[in-house]
């Protein structure tokens, strides 16, 4: 995107049109996952369990972040499960520990804050799934697509066990598992067994060019592949990116905490008083975002426009890319790399919507920080996973070559830094709540309509880029 003067014309569209291609923004933009159960599952309660002389004994709240929004609500104080690392040098494996392994449905302790419904983006996990309703998921149409991914990812009556493919960028994949042994730790014994396949590239690789997409039920077995990005010419399943949970060589904090933090530092200016130029900042040698940095010149095209990637960011290891630091422009660009990019939430947070009016950039950050907190992230991935395995036609096993991953091991054996990073984001207790309540798939009609506003805003908004 090429960033000119911020032109009157972009306020003379018609405001609904504005509001909706500014949600359309979030659902592609802002990350994979903006992508069933229609009922009210009812409130849980853990099962009591005996303590180990090392566990904690503090009696607080169960949270997931910090914010009232954030946290996991309970009925009642619950006991915190910490991890427990060797003292010595011995190798840590997944050993039996005292974590309640389910927990019970307790009729008579209902709370209120369980049986929210769950944001209308929920409604995307339905068509995200539908190629695989007709004929379900069969262990050789994942297999189909062991040469795509990263990792396989299997879980069995609460283990989870891993099988690698191929080398991934930084630590992309460590995260991504260990925010699904997070999931595993707030609602124990609630998923299925599942058997999953992982890319953790930038660009999806289920191209639906492939396969007869004309036909009612798909010819060829298309493979279920599980990614941090979804579009129209693939069937890349949506899922959550690791940076939930943190990006610890970009110095960026776990979701949970790092959203408390912009919060904070969203307030201290407000949005008139903000530089009036538009604001980049990231890695410019992905995509095209190399021609972004023709760009920085706030006299000619109001922008500011800063490389994440040079020697002098990469040598003091990103401290100068803290987000919270960055809510200081009215206006913010968004840019995706090779295929997407992580930074959409934390744009938004900042009430610096792109090149758009002061009251979408609140809208935005009001989305960001009701609707997209930590404890709808974990719901998400729980719908996603339970409805996914729904649809699965076999029993899962374990791979010759897969070995067991838990918390403990992946918090314990690793760089202090990472260590940090996993600890900041760990949930430490079950949720006595349940998640939310899914909404149903969208009516045929209705999606159509959708799916044809969108495409004529995005005409409308692409002709607006071009004013001026």
């Amino acid at each position: 995107m090429v960033v000119g003067k911020i032109d009157m014309a972009w306020f003379t569209v018609n405001k609904k049109k504005i509001l909706f291609y500014f949600y359309i923004f979030l659902f592609l933009g802002c990350i994979l996952l903006v992508r069933r159960f229609d009922h009210t599952v009812p409130s849980i309660k853990i099962t009591n369990y005996s303590k180990s002389p090392d566990s904690s004994n503090k009696n607080i709240p169960t949270s997931v972040g910090n914010t009232p929004k954030n946290a996991i609500h309970s009925s009642k104080a619950t006991t915190e499960y910490p991890i427990i690392c060797p003292t010595t040098s011995t190798n840590q494996t997944c050993l039996k520990t005292n974590y309640p392994t389910t927990i019970e449905v307790n009729e008579a302790n209902i709370i209120s804050s369980s049986i929210d419904s769950c944001p209308n983006y929920f409604r995307w996990i339905h068509e995200d799934l539908r190629p695989w309703v007709s004929k379900g998921i069969t262990k050789e149409s994942l297999e189909a697509g062991k040469n795509f991914a990263s990792f396989r990812l299997i879980i069995l009556e609460g283990r989870v066990f891993l099988q690698r493919y191929k080398s991934i960028y930084e630590t992309r994949d460590m995260f991504t598992i260990w925010g699904i042994l997070q999931l595993l730790r707030l609602y124990p014994g609630k998923l299925p067994d599942l058997d999953l396949m992982f890319e953790s590239g930038d660009k999806p690789v289920i191209k639906k060019f492939d396969y007869d997409e004309a036909a009612a039920n798909y010819t060829s077995p298309v493979p279920p592949m599980f990614h941090y990005f979804g579009d129209d010419q693939h069937f890349d399943i949506p899922f959550p990116d690791w940076s939930f949970w943190g990006w610890h060589e970009k110095n960026i904090k776990p979701w949970g905490t790092q959203l408390n933090d912009i919060i904070e530092g969203n307030q201290k200016v407000k949005w008139v008083n903000r530089v009036p130029y538009a604001y980049w900042k990231g890695n410019s040698l992905t995509g095209n975002r190399r021609d972004l940095l023709r760009c920085n010149s706030t006299r000619a095209s109001k922008a500011q426009i800063y490389d994440q990637s040079s020697p002098e960011e990469v040598n003091h290891g990103f401290k100068q890319s803290n987000m919270a630091a960055q809510c200081t422009h009215r206006y913010k660009i968004f840019m995706e790399g090779k295929a997407w990019s992580t930074s959409g939430k934390y744009i938004q947070a900042c009430d610096s919507m792109l090149l758009l009016a002061q009251e979408i950039a609140k809208g935005g950050s009001k989305f960001i920080t009701e609707e997209l907190n930590m404890k709808y992230i974990y719901d998400y991935m729980f719908h996603l996973l339970n409805e996914y395995g729904k649809l699965m036609k076999y029993k899962p096993t374990i791979p010759p070559n897969a070995v067991e991953v838990c918390t403990e091991t992946m918090a314990c054996k690793t760089s202090l830094k990472d260590k940090e990073w996993k600890l900041n984001s760990l949930v430490k207790a079950p949720s006595q709540t349940s998640p939310c309540s899914i909404p149903p798939a969208y009516d045929p009609h209705h999606l159509q309509t959708f799916l044809k506003t969108k495409e004529e805003i995005l005409r409308d908004v692409e002709g607006l880029s071009r004013v001026g």
